[in-house]
Order: C-alpha cells, then structure tokens, then sequence
C-alpha cells in the first residue's frame, strides 16, 4: 500500500492527506524546513476496520443509540480491541526505519478537517513523543477512533454533515526536541490587520502554550520592515520537554532553567529568521486575504532544538479566520 511523502504526487495527496498533511507536503516541496515526516492514507484505516468489522459495528451502534459520548466510546473500544491485519502492520512497520528510533509525533490528518466551510480543530487527537513501535501502533489507531470523538459527532449534527463519515489519515513526523517553540500568524487576525505578525512562544515543546498550560511570550511585528511593536514577556516557571530516558513517552513538564527566569523566550535574531520564514510562507500561500469580511491568514508553528536562530524549523501550516483559529494543535512543536 502507498504511503504518502515529499515526493508523491499532487493528485494523490491532495485527496488522500487531509489538511495537516497536505500543508507539510507543500511546505516540504517548497523548500521550507519541515521536520522528515510521512503519512498513511485512509486506505490503512479502512483496512483496518473491514478486518475487525468495525464499521457493520458502528452502523449497528448508530441505530440503536443518539447518546454520542456513549457512542464515542463504544467506537474507541472496536478501535482499540481490534487486531493489526499482518501484512497492514508490517507496510506500516518497514517505513518507520527511516526515523532511526527517534520519537516521533502521531497525528490525525482527516480529510475535509480544515475547509472555508468546517473545521474540526481540537476534536482530532495527536501524540506526542512516541517511541516504540508498539506505541507507534496504538497511536495510529487511536487517531483513527478520534474520527468519532463526541465532540466531532455533535460538531458534524450541527453542520448536517454525514455522522458516520471519517476518513483520516495519520502523520508520522520526527519530534523535535525543542528548548523554544510557539506560533507565528501572518497577519494579526484579532484586529484583522494584515501590515503585523504575531509571534506567541515559550520554553518547551509548543504543546505548553497550545495548550494553554503555559502564558506564553506574544510579539507583535511590523510586517514591512520586522520592527517590534509590541511585547509581552510571561511567566514561565515549568515547561514540556521530551525525557531523555527512551522508556518515558510524552512530553515531560520539569522546571525551566532558572537563568531563563523572566527573560524573553525568543532574541531579535530568533524574531529576524521567523520575520524571513512568515514572508516565504504567505509569498508561497498567497494569504492573508480578506474573505466575506473575515481575514484569511496564514500561520504556522515553529520549534527550534538549540537555541539557534538559525535552526527554526517549521511543523506545519494552520489557517486562522477572524478571530477563531481553525486549527491550532501543535505536533513537532
């Protein structure tokens, strides 16, 4: 079975990616610095359920109950207790080699997610700092079930969307350990004005401030020439960073070090290579534009391993509209 990478076609990854993954498909081909990542299409999931029957059992489930967290976790369990097809686990086996043993992101990339019409942000899952191969497995199946979590379940009643209708596919992606990371929007999509940058970021792994777990340091940019307009400086005492110890997987919160007390997270040369990345990212996307009145931005996340500013690298591409971020789940970050 075909898994999807740099190098696949257009056609195919465009109606096999979903959002997520398309975004890391352009941006690769574009030049930009993605962290090594490959995705499996919704053809591995729908494998998956036609060897455990999973779908003849949500379709049973879907006439018998309206009670969707209910519902969400009978879905979770088929999931779970089904068994990997042989030759599905060992095609998704021989590809993970490439990532040395390094702990990877797995992320839900469902096809449809992020659209001018819906956006399904926060109701797929991803995980974080995974390692094993194992874990790896379990990971992908759980992004597959979170095509049904009760959130989406109700988000797709209310938009008159087909309940059962899920097709994600799963981004496998190196995990950058990172000492910094954050969010830049290409243009200010509070105040709708689309001459600033916003740049938001802490110590740690992104999914600190992504979260909300942690206030995170906001910039405020001159688009034109770079110019700090404005900053706001948080206080930040912990931060989630990866265990150096193989067996812990997940992002691990510990103390920040204490020299980093109430100093900036980012210097002025971080601040000058995010201004470069933000204009190659929206010369390439086209935005921000302004559309029904609303202002269509581009915006991604960053991460950075040591602290160089030459070294940010980018995790992936998220649209915001207006006020309301479509899709704002942080992975390599």
């Amino acid at each position: 079975m075909l898994i999807i990478t740099k190098d696949s076609s257009y056609q195919f990854v465009s109606g096999h990616a979903g959002g997520k993954a398309l975004n890391l498909y352009l941006m690769s081909r574009e030049g930009l610095p993605v962290p090594h990542w490959i995705a499996l299409p919704p053809s591995y999931m729908q494998q998956y359920c036609r060897c455990n029957d999973i779908d003849q059992r949500i379709d049973q489930l879907f006439k018998t109950s309206s009670d969707f967290k209910f519902m969400a976790q009978e879905i979770e369990r088929f999931f779970l207790q089904g068994q990997w097809p042989q030759d599905l686990k060992q095609n998704v086996l021989k590809h993970l080699p490439q990532f040395k043993q390094q702990k990877v992101a797995v992320r839900s990339s469902a096809i449809g997610e992020d659209s001018s019409q819906n956006s399904f942000a926060g109701q797929l899952s991803s995980y974080l700092g995974v390692q094993s191969e194992n874990e790896i497995l379990c990971s992908i199946v759980k992004c597959w079930a979170s095509g049904f979590t009760e959130r989406g379940l109700c988000y797709k009643k209310e938009r008159n969307l087909p309940l059962q209708d899920a097709k994600v596919a799963v981004i496998i992606q190196k995990m950058v350990d990172a000492s910094l990371a954050g969010v830049l929007f290409t243009c200010d999509p509070v105040a709708k004005k689309s001459d600033r940058i916003i740049i938001n970021a802490v110590h740690g792994l992104g999914e600190g401030l992504v979260s909300g777990l942690y206030e995170g340091d906001t910039y405020t940019l001159a688009k034109l020439d770079g110019k700090v307009l404005s900053s706001s400086i948080g206080e930040q005492t912990q931060a989630l960073y990866l265990s150096k110890d193989s067996k812990l997987e997940g992002p691990q919160c510990m103390e920040i070090d204490s020299k980093l007390l109430g100093q900036a997270v980012l210097t002025s040369q971080h601040l000058n290579k995010l201004k470069q990345l933000s204009d190659q990212v929206e010369d390439y996307y086209r935005f921000p534009k302004m559309l029904s009145g609303q202002l269509r931005a581009r915006a991604f996340t960053f991460c950075n391993q040591d602290r160089s500013p030459q070294t940010c690298l980018i995790s992936r591409a998220i649209f915001t509209f207006g006020t309301t971020v479509i899709s704002l789940k942080a992975m390599a970050a």
